[in-house]
């Protein structure tokens, strides 16, 4: 039996953990449920971190991967997977930390009876005296066809009063009931500023996030929605950012497709970094094509880097509504049906029913916008997974107050340069400068 365990991914970011011999861990296993695991890891992990004097609120998020391992749409249906536990994780999230708008409604219904079944049946008497009194024309639509076979076999449907009284009547009335139908409904509308992605991961056909939210988030995507940069840039953020990312691509535990979604790292200046993971597929079929199907693959590397650019977005400010309703009914009910036939011939019969219904539904909804400046590519690779046997593209984007100092810093550069150029001689441009061979070299050139 394999069995994956999956540490957790704040030994980088939190301090605490470093000498915690505690951490939460997530174990998968075949035997194991995976929302099950879900549920005890994110309460364990939440437990830890609050115990820590970390404000964290954690939840969960899990929807089902209609694809097959190893084809192409596997990994479509993986990213439309994960958008669904994303939202199944925010509206759980904006549930625990937001305003519910709860309402309750239930409507029962209780009738019995007691003596003779027949008294019951007056509808069912005069619809029989109305339907068999002189000079009565039908105009139902058996009656209707009933007289148009007639017609077709000779026969004179107006000649027989009798003939009009073609079908079947029934009748039917409740001698004895209980009904119970309940519905429940939860509304909630919220917006998140900072929810980072704790854990991902594929398991059983299904992917699994574990959200998080504090004080500490809010605040890191305060700094990045209103784009402050760093006094003091730190000048190799991207490389230490990007090293990083090879770790946790490493250290994924199963399918390397289950790292997904917007995580934190704190840099060594104390700054955070927000990056953001995203896939897309990549067509083995296409390699062999013509330059159509060729470019499918370089469109779905520029859908993974989107992607991983729009969860910088979501971790920005991402506005949040979610309604839930759970409807129930239970139905006891004792019917008395009577038949009329044609002939006058009654039959009369008593009949129980007994059902129990249960209904829910979800709907959320999520949006974000974000003016980024700053944000650089810092990984993207095309993957064979060995676990699926898929390969795909995965892409980072990531943005720090760092990053965003140097590029501001260089746009002040070339700015300040173009001015300058702007007021130079001509004279000043025919330096003369050392010949050199056609390999650049880097002081000279660069």
């Amino acid at each position: 039996m394999k069995k994956i365990i999956i540490k957790t991914l704040f030994v980088s970011t939190l301090s605490w953990f470093a000498s915690s011999a505690h951490a939460a861990e997530l174990v998968l296993s075949a035997d194991v449920d995976f929302t099950d695991a879900l549920i005890e890891y994110s309460q364990n992990q939440q437990d830890e971190l609050q115990a820590a004097g970390k404000d964290y609120w954690l939840a969960y998020g899990i929807a089902e991967v209609s694809g097959e391992p190893g084809t192409d749409g596997f990994v479509m249906s993986l990213n439309a997977a994960y958008a669904l536990a994303m939202n199944e994780a925010y509206g759980n999230l904006a549930s625990v930390v937001g305003t519910n708008k709860i309402a309750a409604e239930v409507a029962t219904r209780l009738k019995a009876t007691e003596g003779t079944n027949d008294t019951f049946q007056d509808d069912c008497d005069k619809k029989v005296n109305e339907i068999r009194k002189p000079g009565w024309k039908s105009d139902g639509f058996v009656d209707g066809v009933m007289a148009t076979l007639q017609s077709l076999a000779g026969r004179n449907p107006a000649g027989d009063r009798e003939t009009q009284f073609s079908g079947v009547i029934y009748c039917q009335s409740v001698l004895n009931e209980r009904s119970i139908d309940e519905i429940q409904t939860n509304l909630v509308e919220e917006v998140l500023t900072g929810t980072r992605v704790i854990k991902s991961a594929i398991h059983d056909g299904k992917i699994g996030v574990v959200v998080g939210y504090s004080s500490e988030t809010a605040k890191a995507s305060g700094i990045l929605a209103a784009q402050n940069a760093a006094s003091q840039p730190l000048p190799g953020a991207r490389k230490e950012i990007g090293d990083w990312v090879k770790q946790q691509i490493a250290a994924q535990p199963g399918s390397t497709l289950g790292l997904a979604g917007t995580r934190m790292k704190k840099l060594s200046n104390g700054e955070w970094a927000i990056v953001g993971f995203s896939v897309a597929p990549h067509f083995k079929a296409a390699e062999s094509g013509g330059i159509l199907e060729r470019q499918k693959n370089d469109l779905m590397r520029t859908r993974a880097e989107q992607g991983a650019m729009t969860e910088l977005a979501k971790f920005s400010s991402l506005s949040i509504a979610f309604s839930q309703e759970n409807r129930s009914r239970e139905v006891n009910r004792e019917t008395l049906h009577k038949e009329i036939q044609r002939d006058g011939t009654e039959k009369a019969t008593v009949k129980l029913q007994n059902a129990l219904a249960l209904q829910l539904s979800k709907h959320t909804s999520a949006s974000s916008k974000l003016n980024l400046r700053g944000a650089q590519k810092v990984y993207s690779r095309k993957i064979l997974d060995e676990q699926t046997g898929n390969s795909y593209y995965l892409a980072a984007h990531a943005w720090s107050p760092s990053m965003l100092a140097q590029v501001n810093n260089f746009r002040n550069s070339t700015a300040a340069a173009a001015d300058r150029g702007r007021q130079t001689t001509g004279a000043e441009q025919g330096v003369s400068r050392k010949a050199y061979s056609s390999a650049p070299a880097l002081q000279e050139d660069w």
